[in-house]
């Protein structure tokens, strides 16, 4: 029996030599296998900022493109609008001031005013026909009037201003 203790107790010792020896193996193990855990979490960790930054990419070039189409809309045209504002004032003002240039006698009138005026010059003798003085009214109010830059443009045209 004592023998036996013995040899258990040298069993016992080569067990514990056996279980020092491998323990130091298992716990770098373990500690590998947790390492490997955390590399894992921190790739999973990445990949999903690499994802999160290839979305906000994608939502900011949909955004430039988005803005891009659109300039037109909010940046040219109102800076033509502005730019093409004085100049539509300038054709209007223009308009304005023929319109009341033209104001003046029509070819009608000018012929009966020049039928009186002929039959006062007749009566003061002086002898000059309708025909003439008309032609010669017409002439003048011609000469003097100013010229329309903008007598292209239709009426409707103007009131599209």
């Amino acid at each position: 029996m004592e023998q036996q203790i013995e040899d258990f107790g040298k069993e016992y010792e080569i067990a514990l030599q056996y279980s020092l020896n491998h323990r130091e193996m298992y716990e770098n193990y373990k500690k590998g296998i947790d390492q490997e855990k955390e590399c894992k979490n921190k790739i999973d960790q990445l990949n999903k900022q690499i994802s999160l930054f290839l979305q906000k990419e994608n939502d900011y070039v949909k955004s430039i493109d988005t803005f891009i189409k659109e300039i037109d809309q909010n940046i040219a045209l109102p800076k033509l609008a502005d730019s093409l504002k004085s100049q539509i004032m300038l054709i209007l003002k223009s308009k304005e001031e023929n319109k009341n240039d033209k104001n003046s006698l029509n070819n009608a009138q000018i012929g009966h005013i020049s039928k009186l005026v002929c039959q006062f010059l007749a009566q003061q003798s002086l002898d000059i026909s309708s025909q003439e003085l008309s032609n010669y009214l017409q002439k003048k109010i011609h000469e003097n009037s100013i010229q329309d830059d903008y007598a292209f443009l239709d009426t409707e045209e103007m009131k599209a201003f």
